[in-house]
């Protein structure tokens, strides 16, 4: 009978065995091989700092969409009268999300 192939998610199958003197012993079943880093060593750096600039804008616009629509559903026109302070909190807070941001911010 062939061994059916477990999800693409599932790292690792144990299974926990109980011996005659009641220890319990985990039995590896199944375990996905490592995923090779597709990544040249040197620009795994750069890599890193995209990514957490991404991240950052993406904090950044829904910080002040949120603050926007917040502003708008207070006041009529409210977010223009808001949009200096929506726009400076949401910067701050899309900073903090950034390693450059948190160097500046400290």
């Amino acid at each position: 009978m062939e061994q059916s192939r477990p999800i693409s998610s599932i790292r690792k199958v144990i299974l926990l065995k109980t011996d005659e003197a009641g220890a319990v012993t985990p039995v590896v079943l199944f375990e996905a091989a490592e995923k090779k880093k597709k990544s040249t060593r040197i620009l795994r750096p750069l890599e890193k700092l995209a990514r957490h600039a991404a991240t950052a804008e993406s904090t950044f616009a829904s910080d002040y969409l949120s603050r926007h629509e917040r502003s708008n559903a207070k006041k009529k026109d409210g977010w223009i009268r808001d949009i200096v302070p929506n726009l400076a909190k949401a910067a701050k807070h899309g900073a903090k999300e950034s390693p450059l941001g948190r160097l500046i911010l400290d």
